[in-house]
């Protein structure tokens, strides 16, 4: 049931950005209903039909021959040197490591990708607030009792931080 919800969610979000990018600012609202009716079936019904197996992230199950499981090693029976028998050593099947599309891999993906954008936005906000701090206590001030009011250069619309006021000085 989850990656049913999953699927209609991705199909419902593409039909929505199809929406807002080409016929959010039209006028013909009886098309826009039609088109936004149209996207609900389809992002419901959509995901219900089979997906091709060339369109597939997954691979087709492959046939095993009775008796030989792939896991199984190769073994030379005898080796044969000149005169002398060699006895039987065994080769393993070397199998070229695939890498695997898991959903553990993509959820961990996804952590790294949300904590990295966390990262960010906290240096940034330390960086403005770094800013601000330096403003109000380089700047000239009045002290109104708790309010310390800013006077800043330039042609900047009045704003409040913390118990500082930064007004324009002209």
């Amino acid at each position: 049931m989850i990656p049913y919800i999953i699927k209609v969610a991705v199909v419902l979000a593409g039909c929505l950005a199809f929406y807002k990018i080409l016929l959010h600012k039209e006028t013909f609202y009886k098309i826009n209903r039609y088109v936004l009716i149209a996207c609900l079936v389809i992002s419901f019904g959509l995901p219900l039909l089979p997906m091709p197996q060339q369109w597939s992230f997954r691979k087709a199950e492959q046939t095993l021959i009775p008796g030989k499981s792939p896991e199984q090693p190769v073994i030379n029976k005898t080796e044969v040197k000149g005169d002398t028998q060699l006895p039987a050593t065994e080769q393993p099947v070397s199998a070229t490591p695939v890498a695997k599309f898991s959903v553990q891999k993509l959820i961990n993906w996804i952590f790294l990708f949300y904590w990295f954008g966390v990262i960010a936005f906290a240096i940034n906000f330390l960086l403005q607030v770094i800013a601000l701090l330096y403003r109000a206590y380089a700047r000239p001030v009045i002290i109104d009792g708790a309010i310390r009011i800013v006077e800043v250069e330039g042609d900047k619309a009045p704003c409040s931080f913390g118990n500082n006021i930064f007004i324009s000085c002209r």
